[in-house]
Order: structure tokens, then sequence, then C-alpha cells
């Protein structure tokens, strides 16, 4: 089974939405593997409990909130070790507020299979994310960027081991959210591309990541807000 780790506090709206569109829409075997960095929303632990007791996802819940980083590290460890997972050649890293489309994991698959070259693909773009070249796979094109953002990136475990996963930054620094920034770099500088397909199979859901962007980033949520009003976006 693919393992798909997701880190998740709080938005109980969000995380039924996207772990339903996991269920519903995925092709292949895929296998959830849920942090939840210390929510204290009681309808998001009794939902994540219920659905880990009916072995639907692997939770993991954490006593208090330790970061992102912190979170998907524990991930991949579980990827690693876990009987569903561990022989799985990849692991997707996805955020609590996704929207899978059907078939994303498949597409996403056959996308890196065809191109190795990329060390890790993601299933929707951020928009401010410039595009420095584009190949094309069997289902569509990869546009390659200096950075993929870490809500949305399909890794083989080979290349976490051997290149590392995500590393908390450094609060007395001032490095706040850069733990994608930094994986794609370490990526890059060992001559792997960074990328997304399209089409895209994943919606972002989320609003926080526009907070504070640029007039583009806002202008492209609103665009896909009123393509899908069927979607939650918070």
């Amino acid at each position: 089974m693919l393992p798909v780790v997701i880190a998740t506090l709080e938005r109980y709206n969000l995380i039924k939405q996207t772990l339903d569109s996991l269920k519903k829409n995925s092709i292949g075997d895929v296998y959830p593997i849920v942090i939840d960095d210390g929510s204290k929303d009681q309808m998001v632990k009794k939902l994540l409990r219920e659905l880990s007791k009916a072995n639907e996802i692997h939770l993991v819940e954490n006593e208090e909130r330790s970061g992102v980083s912190y979170s998907r590290t524990i991930g991949i460890k579980l990827a690693n070790e876990l009987e569903q997972t561990k022989d799985s050649e990849f692991v997707y890293f996805s955020d609590n507020d996704m929207y899978f489309e059907k078939g994303w994991d498949q597409a996403l698959l056959k996308a890196i299979d065809e191109h190795p070259e990329f060390g890790a693909v993601g299933g929707v773009r951020h928009p401010h994310h410039g595009v420095m070249s584009e190949v094309n796979w069997s289902g569509g094109t990869i546009k390659s960027s200096d950075q993929q953002p870490g809500f949305s990136m399909l890794i083989k475990k080979e290349l976490l081991d051997s290149l590392g996963g995500f590393i908390e930054p450094d609060s007395k620094k001032g490095e706040y959210g850069r733990e994608d920034t930094d994986l794609c770099n370490r990526y890059r500088e060992a001559g792997y591309l960074i990328g997304a397909i399209t089409p895209e199979v994943i919606v972002h859901c989320g609003l926080k990541h526009v907070e504070g962007t640029d007039t583009a980033g806002i202008e492209h949520l609103e665009v896909v807000r009123k393509a899908r009003p069927d979607l939650i976006f918070e």
C-alpha cells in the first residue's frame, strides 16, 4: 500500500473531506498515516479515533504540538515499519486540507515512473512558484520549479533515506515554514528535479496558505473556489 502521511491539527471539516476523498478516489491501495499534532477539538479526536479503530487509518496523537516536520518524520518512520506500507517504494505527503480527485495516486505514480529524474512530484502547484522547465508524461506534463510545497509531495523512500526528510526550522534564526524549501534545495543540489503534474489531480482547500501571499495566489484560489462549489474551503 502507498503510505499517505498527513500531519493534522484541528480543522474538522477539512480533515474529514481529505480522508473521505482519499478513500473514495484512490484507485490503488493507499494507507493514511495520520499524525494529530495536539488537536483539542473533540470532533476531530473522535473522527480520527473511530477511523483508527476501524483500521482505516494509522493514528498517532502527539501529546503536545510539535510541528509539521516532527509529525512527518514520525510518518516516514511508520511508513517503513508498518506491515501495510513497508514494501511501498514511495511515500506521499499531504496536509489536512486537500481534496483528492479520482485516480490521483495512479497519475502521480505513473508520472514519476516515466520521469525518474524528478526527486519529488506533486499533484497541485502553489500558484506563485514559477515554472523552470516542462516535460511530457503520458497523461499530461510535469512542470518543474525551484520548490514543491510539502502539502503535496510523492517521494521515493530511498531518497528520504539518502538525502533526508523534513528538517524542523530553527525559530531562533527566524526560520518558519521553510522545511519544504530546505528539502527541495537539498534534492535539487543532488541533481534531482522538483515539480507538479498537470492536469492537477488534487485541490488545495485551505485558505491559510494565501494569507499575506501575492495577488496571483489569491486570484488563483478564487478561481478554484468558483470552479468547485461542491468542496469545503476554510
